[in-house]
């Protein structure tokens, strides 16, 4: 292994400990997309929920109780 000099040491860990950074700081803005995403679904999911049952209630009380998809055409 070379000798090298305490300057060339530095930068290596220098340039080292900054892509650690930049590697750190991409992974929490990705952890922090993902919670905001998983926590604006739970904010939106009771409404989604409701909006469904009430278009499945519309179409109940309005005698289309089955679906129209028909397994054999013939």
């Amino acid at each position: 292994m070379e000798n090298k000099s305490l300057l060339e040491t530095l930068l290596t860990w220098l340039v080292a400990g900054i892509l650690v950074i930049v590697a750190i700081k991409v992974v929490f803005a990705l952890l922090g997309i993902t919670m905001a995403l998983v926590g604006i679904i739970f904010k939106m999911l009771p409404f989604i929920l409701a909006g469904l049952l009430v278009y499945m209630v519309i179409r109940w009380f309005r005698g289309d109780r089955y679906d129209r998809y028909d397994p054999d055409p013939l």
